[in-house]
């Protein structure tokens, strides 16, 4: 825990001079640290070295200055220490696969995943409580069938769920899953959720339910343990972290998580809840 807590401070310290000079031998005597051991173990924690996290940062918050105010793209890219407009389009072309001019021409992020800033909540998520490892997987086309709803933890729809779809001789609770459409916020998953149910054949269902075609696919499966309230610090993890690293690209604007059992489909069982993560994926680049 002692570590977590030196490499938050060194992450509040790279926070608070975005906008100014800044070198990782700074960062890691925020921490306290020689550089050496701050760059492993910040690698370690955070799945980023110290000068990727301070890029992607810097980008992120300059894709928001650029939507959210009237200020130049060169305005923009001292303002985040590039030395150039030149080098921070380029910069910024790698990561978001679009210029800089673009985004201020468009005026919104349109599904951009930007880095978000790491808390502790989430050091302690993905660098304590479990390794995500992603396993590469094909799945056949299938349909959902279920409820659309802002708040996947409500009772009343997933119980109206449950009995429609979920009861007895129905279903398996493995073919039970929530579907987050972009979900590319780390501090909360908003957004419309599909609380669903695999169906091989059309079934009798009330009138509020909906049905939503899924095409044959690679998925990047990971498993999530813990509470469903967390499930935004795996999905940024997957996305922030591990998806620009595996060569791979995301093949849709959602996530699917599958439950284990139908009592997670109505309870939150804390810690010892798990849900499997499933990723839809474009192509990979071996």
């Amino acid at each position: 825990m002692k570590s977590l807590l030196e490499i938050e401070r060194a992450i509040n310290f790279i926070e608070l001079h975005l906008h100014e000079p800044l070198t990782i031998r700074d960062a890691a005597a925020a921490a306290g640290y020689s550089l050496y051991h701050f760059c492993r173990l910040f690698n370690g924690l955070t799945g980023h070295s110290p000068y990727d996290y301070i890029m992607r940062r810097r980008l992120s918050e300059a894709a928001k200055a650029l939507v959210e105010n009237r200020r130049t793209v060169t305005e923009v890219a001292l303002d985040f220490q590039f030395n150039s407009p030149e080098t921070f389009s380029r910069a910024y072309f790698k990561l978001f696969g679009q210029l800089p001019h673009v985004t201020k021409q468009n005026r919104h992020l349109g599904g951009m995943i930007l880095k978000a800033r790491i808390t502790l909540e989430y050091l302690e998520h993905i660098g304590v409580r479990q390794p995500l490892v992603a396993e590469m997987i094909q799945l056949p086309a299938f349909c959902l069938t279920g409820i659309v709803t802002r708040d996947p933890a409500t009772c009343s729809e997933q119980r109206l769920l449950h009995n429609a779809l979920l009861g007895k001789n129905r279903q398996n609770p493995e073919d039970c899953y929530a579907v987050y459409f972009e979900p590319v916020d780390q501090d909360s998953i908003g957004g419309a959720v599909l609380i669903g149910s695999v169906t091989k054949r059309r079934v009798a269902t009330p009138d509020i339910m909906v049905e939503k075609a899924f095409p044959a696919q690679a998925y990047a499966r990971f498993i999530h343990k813990g509470c469903r309230t967390k499930l935004n610090l795996t999905f940024a993890f997957i996305l922030q972290t591990w998806l620009p690293k595996s060569g791979c690209r995301w093949g849709a604007p959602y996530i699917l998580a599958g439950y284990a059992s139908r009592e997670s489909l109505l309870e939150d069982n804390g810690d010892a809840g798990e849900f499997t993560v499933l990723v839809p994926l474009k192509a990979c680049v071996n």
